[in-house]
């Protein structure tokens, strides 16, 4: 299990057949390769999928100026929150919005700053949210493997020039992210089967 996001960039590299760096901004071009599309892969790669190790819980400050428009007028809304940006919020999975409520994801900037805020029509809110870990430490293991075979596959044309290559770790990384997913969607429970169970025990 890697511990860095250099060694899932190592990894990755291996599979090509090219030599290991040691920092994202090493002045070589498999370095490079890796610098440029390893965030925007792992942003892609976690929204794209409910991780359960990927999820966090935030209650959201309310942001002091209120939306434009006020719930009287059509798509309106009545206050405004800050999503999390440290850990960037990618998704959000659920809020503790009353069921009826309605929500929306836009982005808010101001002359110094810009930022993605959630509108709804309540004075408070919290949300469960897929978030952008970095922290290799807390990837499943199979999401690791599933990254690094994505990674060599995105990087092999910029390196090796090898397009046969190429359709190879395609369908490596294709197998990985099945399994890995697969896996990962085992390791929950929600409340409606918890009860369902519960209840069928009970009989």
């Amino acid at each position: 299990m890697p511990s860095s996001l250099v060694e899932v960039a190592n990894l990755a590299l291996n599979r090509l057949g090219d030599q290991a760096i040691t920092t994202l901004t090493d002045d070589t071009d498999a370095a490079r390769t890796m610098n440029l599309i390893m965030t925007p892969t792992l942003d892609a790669k976690i929204r794209g999928h409910f991780w359960n190790w990927s999820q966090q819980r935030a209650t959201l400050g309310q942001v002091e100026v209120g939306p434009l428009w006020s719930s009287s007028s059509e798509n309106g809304f009545d206050y405004q929150f800050q999503l999390p940006q440290d850990p960037f919020c990618l998704r959000v999975v659920a809020t503790s919005l009353d069921a009826d409520q309605p929500y929306r994801i836009e982005s808010y900037q101001t002359a110094t700053s810009s930022y993605r805020v959630l509108l709804c029509n309540q004075s408070a809110v919290s949300i469960l949210y897929q978030a952008r870990i970095t922290d290799v430490t807390l990837w499943d293991g199979l999401f690791a493997d599933a990254m690094a075979a994505e990674l060599a596959f995105q990087a092999c044309y910029a390196i090796t020039r090898n397009g046969e290559l190429k359709r190879v770790l395609y369908e490596e990384a294709k197998e990985a992210w099945r399994i890995a997913k697969s896996v990962d969607g085992q390791e929950q429970r929600t409340m409606k089967s918890i009860t369902s169970y519960v209840l069928t025990r009970g009989r």
